[in-house]
Order: structure tokens, then C-alpha cells, then sequence
């Protein structure tokens, strides 16, 4: 079977400076690349890359991939099938972390979650 590091999906990553630093992401390619160009925006000090980068400009640790953990591998041949459905699965992650505005480090909700009516079911799963 493929390593889940060789997959797509959504992924979670800790940030070392703070306990509630917590960030969900998606990637269409392999979450190899993408913690990579991650960690290449840090070391570049490309700070607007994403979140995560904007965060690491206060953060004086290191930025380590082992801070990161696949939640989800997913996969469809149909492209846009999958999109829906990773942004879906996003969003419902970022409900379960409370990593969204002001929680964590998402700047938003993510798609599809407009309600507080998950936050009971998805906290009861840990």
C-alpha cells in the first residue's frame, strides 16, 4: 500500500509556539510537496504564502513536518467530485480542531459549515 505521506487529502499541522495553533489544509497533490513549499515559503520568509507562513514570522522554532498529520486520504477520479468533497471534509475538520477565526489558525469556517449544529456531534468524536 502507498504511505499515507504519498497521498492527498486533508491534513492537520501543529505549530510548535502555541498548544492552540492548529491549522486544517487540503491538498489535491502529495502531502510530501505540500509541506515542502510550506516550509520552502518559511525559510524564504514568504510570510503572505498561507497562514501557517504568516505565523511562523513571530514562531522562532523550527518548522519540523513532523508538526504535521494526515486526517484524511482521499481520492476520486472525478476531479470536481473531489474538490466538493475535500473542502466538505475541510470544513468539518475545522469544526471538530475549533481551529477556525480566532481558535486556531484557518481564517475561516471553510465551505459548506455555515451552522454551529456540528460543533456537539463533531466534539464528541475527540
Amino acid at each position: 500500500p502507498t504511505p499515507p505521506k504519498k497521498k492527498k487529502g486533508i491534513y492537520k499541522y501543529k505549530r510548535p509556539c502555541s498548544e492552540k495553533s492548529i491549522y486544517i489544509g487540503q491538498t489535491c497533490q502529495l502531502y510530501e510537496k505540500r509541506w515542502h513549499e510550506h516550509g520552502k515559503a518559511i525559510i524564504k520568509e514568504q510570510w503572505h504564502h498561507l497562514r501557517i507562513t504568516q505565523r511562523y514570522e513571530k514562531c522562532h522554532k523550527k518548522f519540523e513536518k513532523q508538526n504535521f498529520l494526515v486526517v484524511h486520504n482521499m481520492q476520486d477520479k472525478n476531479k470536481r467530485r473531489l474538490g466538493h468533497n475535500m473542502r466538505l471534509q475541510r470544513a468539518l475538520e475545522i469544526c471538530r480542531h475549533n481551529s477556525g477565526p480566532g481558535r486556531g489558525l484557518n481564517v475561516d469556517m471553510g465551505s459548506y459549515v455555515k451552522t454551529d449544529i456540528w460543533d456537539t456531534v463533531l466534539n464528541s468524536m475527540g
